[in-house]
């Protein structure tokens, strides 16, 4: 697995309108599979247009900050970041690549894995992907899983918000404008969470915090009977 890395940060607008102007996907288990996942997964082709997004890349290309579609393909909001994005998938390489995608407030971790000419075959509708784009922004805790995590571990209201924003990818100003603190003061709730969860690094207090994540998610059925997030 081969690693590359981008920079900045910048923000484009996206409208609904521009995605998937090639039809509309039937319904397959896939696509149910896929729409169930909470990583953004994005299908493209060679020249970065849109195959296919699941429920969680919608909402993510709705936010417009870090990736968005112009006139159906897929942008990265910074140029730099465009371009690792856009060589990539680009390459005519078999192999799975991590992309760092970097803004001023986070780094955001991108997996792009080649498709197969096996899926195109058993999947017509994709013959034009060449590639999956899997988008590692974490999302935001519920109520539920900061009440989990606040009892296994005695954490205070702060403490656990503190924690789900690092989960997010804030880095800690980011995290003291957001809840309207100081630096010190997230630095002294972060001491705390250490302490609490008996962990010394950062990355080990995510990665326990992760843990509590589902990996999927439930999804809403469209009222036309449809498959849930298929294109349009």
């Amino acid at each position: 697995m081969r690693m590359e890395y981008g920079a900045g940060s910048n923000r484009t607008s996206w409208n609904s309108s521009d995605l998937l102007g090639q039809g509309t996907l039937e319904c397959n288990p896939l696509v149910e599979i896929l729409n169930h996942l909470a990583v953004a997964v994005i299908v493209v082709d060679p020249q970065l247009r849109i195959v296919h997004v699941n429920v969680a890349a919608r909402e993510l290309l709705s936010e417009g900050c870090l990736l968005s579609s112009v006139r159906g393909a897929l942008t990265a909001n910074d140029a730099r970041n465009h371009e690792v994005l856009r060589r990539v998938i680009r390459e005519p390489d078999s192999d799975t690549r991590l992309v760092f995608l970097e803004t001023e407030r986070r780094v955001t971790i991108a997996t792009v894995l080649p498709l197969r000419n096996s899926l195109h075959e058993k999947y017509g509708e994709w013959d034009s992907a060449s590639a999956a784009v899997f988008v590692h922004s974490q999302p935001s805790f519920d109520k539920g899983m900061a009440n989990t995590l606040g009892t296994a571990f005695r954490l205070t209201g702060m403490e656990t918000r503190v924690l789900s924003a690092l989960v997010e990818g804030l880095n800690l100003p980011a995290i003291a404008t957001r809840h309207q603190i100081s630096v010190n003061t997230v630095r002294w709730h972060l001491k705390q969470l250490f302490e609490k969860t008996n962990t010394r690094r950062q990355s080990d207090l995510i990665r326990i915090a992760s843990a509590a994540i589902a990996p999927v998610r439930a999804i809403r059925k469209e009222k036309s009977g449809g498959c849930v997030g298929q294109a349009s």
